[in-house]
């Protein structure tokens, strides 16, 4: 048996916690995060080479089409926002490399693309932000942040890139997963010619409620941003980090900060804007014929 190489490169919330889970849970898959193929220094592959070899050595790592973000990852943005540095996003550019990068290591890789549709894509976004220290209503939060979402969210970018480079790309929606995980497990094994192997990970990140996106950005504004703007960008990040970790939906103060910052229950859910999903509008032409995107045509403005 030869083994192959999987690389999954993102995009950012398209469910790639379950993913990477499955994977490691896979027994047809070596995986383990942050490293290749579960091997994170040269002499690993001494230590493994005389077990029985997987069908895949897999890769995942949503910030590969995430642009110049790293190691901050989502709190660069609120550093942006929050004024420490105000630099182009360095999407395209990095995407670019990364890709280049990768096929020069893994030339022979099949790539493994998972998506959202547009507007889900802006929410799911937003909410990260707001779970790791923003303070920003919605609209404020795709006006800020307008050159970084449109770089962020160009698939046809993403897709064209991988297609034109390697010769396996596979594309996953994530509306998918979302509603049906057993369909999303087959599609994977079909698509990977694994045999059929039952691996429930479940939910593994609710999305917040409106009444939580509310307290929490009040909570970011009264008691985080005052302190931030005293910190270097370096100690900002670390405050931004630790904020999520350790304050963000423990059962222990969630009630409290909803209560005392978004009172009552009556909050309205997020709507994206139509004329902000229009400049959207072909960034996704790419999956106009993809027979397994037809469903979710709307989704992606096609």
């Amino acid at each position: 048996m030869i083994s192959q190489v999987l690389i999954h490169v993102g995009l950012h919330k398209t469910g790639t916690t379950w993913l990477q889970r499955w994977m490691a849970a896979h027994p047809s898959i070596a995986y383990r995060l942050d490293s290749f193929g579960g091997i994170q220094r040269p002499i690993d592959l001494c230590r493994t080479a005389m077990a029985d070899q997987p069908s895949w050595y897999a890769i995942s790592d949503e910030n590969l089409t995430g642009g110049r973000i790293w190691p901050e990852g989502y709190t660069s943005p609120l550093l942006r926002h929050t004024g420490f540095h105000q630099q182009p996003t360095g999407i395209p550019e990095h995407r670019r490399r990364v890709a280049d990068q990768l096929h020069a290591m893994f030339p022979q890789a099949t790539i493994l693309i998972t998506t959202r549709g547009f507007a889900g894509a802006l929410r799911s976004s937003y909410s990260q932000v707001i779970r790791l220290g923003g303070d920003q209503t919605f609209e404020e939060y795709l006006e800020s942040y307008s050159e970084f979402i449109s770089d962020w969210l160009d698939l046809n970018a993403v897709i064209g890139i991988y297609r034109s480079g390697f010769k396996n790309v596979l594309i996953l929606p994530y509306v998918i997963l979302s509603e049906d995980e057993a369909r999303c497990e087959r599609l994977l094994q079909e698509f990977l010619d694994l045999p059929p192997t039952a691996l429930p990970i479940g939910r593994v990140y609710p999305s917040r409620t409106a009444r939580q996106l509310v307290a929490y950005r009040r909570f970011s504004r009264n008691w985080l941003k005052p302190l931030i703007k005293r910190l270097s960008w370096h100690r900002a990040s670390t405050l931004f980090l630790a904020y999520a970790a350790w304050i963000v939906d423990r059962p222990w103060c969630d009630g409290l900060i909803q209560f005392f910052h978004a009172p009552g229950r009556n909050h309205p859910t997020i709507k994206v804007p139509t004329e902000v999903l229009e400049k959207f509008r072909g960034k996704a032409s790419l999956l106009a014929t993809d027979p397994l995107y037809a469903p979710y045509m709307t989704d992606y403005l096609n």
